[in-house]
């Protein structure tokens, strides 16, 4: 028997892109959908947040200051075997020449390799310091978000209770000028703060 609806309904639709999602996002697309807390931002400040964490262990683990010192140690190697096999060619001694030459070569070889690396790292601080801004900016649209979010559930309350209270007074007062006077206070009073009776919502 064919559901009558939903996501497994064939000609279920989530909205205005349902119909050029695959068929395999849509149940996805559904479920965000239906996510109220589909408007925070919680989850991807924790993955920004795990991404810095992964990059500065990764400069940790690269510790720039071995790196630098392995990068003396081979530049001052490098320079060794080219005096040695400057030497070596001046004696004639084509073996010790060629090994000085293989040893520089080498050394200049892991000399790209430190610097490559230095480079790496660079690049990661530059990461690091991109996914802070990005996390910055996450972090203080969640917390207008919130702080909206609790504002409407104010805004909402304080509604109801003055509301409520209209009603308690137009059932307390029967003189129409009383009334008249009262809600001309009312007016007065919260005018300037957006609180105001919902037309007919003092009523009985």
């Amino acid at each position: 028997m064919s559901p009558k609806g939903g996501p497994t309904h064939p000609n279920w639709k989530t909205g205005r892109y349902s119909q050029f999602l695959p068929t395999q996002l849509v149940p996805l697309m559904a479920q965000a959908l239906q996510d109220p807390e589909m408007l925070s931002l919680r989850s991807e400040i924790g993955l920004v947040t795990a991404r810095i964490e992964e990059q500065l262990r990764a400069i940790a683990e690269g510790s720039a200051g071995q790196a630098w010192s392995r990068l003396q140690d081979a530049y001052q190697l490098w320079l060794r075997c080219g005096r040695e096999a400057q030497e070596a060619d001046k004696a004639k001694d084509t073996v010790q020449a060629a090994r000085s030459r293989q040893q520089g070569a080498e050394a200049a070889r892991e000399i790209g390799r430190l610097i490559e690396g230095g480079s790496a790292e660079n690049q990661r601080w530059a990461d690091v310091t991109g996914l802070i801004e990005q996390r910055r900016k996450l972090v203080e649209s969640e917390r207008k978000r919130v702080v909206e979010s609790q504002q409407v559930v104010a805004l909402t309350q304080v509604q109801t209770i003055l509301d409520g209270l209209i009603r308690t007074i137009k059932r307390s007062v029967k003189d129409d000028a009383t009334l008249v006077e009262i809600e001309s206070g009312f007016v007065q009073i919260l005018g300037g703060t957006g609180f105001l009776p919902t037309p007919g919502g003092g009523a009985d």
